[in-house]
């Protein structure tokens, strides 16, 4: 790692499925470059980035934020169900 590098973490996770990588960007890169620079890893390749959330640390951010060291960007996949309706269904299903 050159001194002027920092280390920030890619995570993604779903239901079959997680992995985090450790990458070295420039100072300044913000989450836009840096998924630009993924955009082709085996791991990245086969997810649509425009449609995912973007969070570091759990908190949402956007594309035009620049990352600091030892941030973990998160990639948010859209939720099959809301939470919402996923209670209001379990409610609906009668207690054994």
């Amino acid at each position: 790692m050159s001194s002027a590098a920092i280390v920030v973490r890619l995570a993604y996770a779903d239901p079959k499925r997680q992995w985090e990588l450790s990458l070295e960007v420039a100072p300044g890169t913000t989450v836009s470059q840096l998924l630009r620079q993924v955009r082709d890893r085996s791991e990245v390749k086969q997810l649509d980035l425009d449609a995912l959330g973007l969070g570091i640390w759990g908190e949402c951010v956007s594309g035009d934020r620049v990352l600091a060291a030892n941030d973990r960007l998160e990639l948010y996949r859209p939720l099959r169900l809301d939470p919402k309706a996923a209670r209001r269904l379990r409610a609906q299903v009668p207690r054994a």
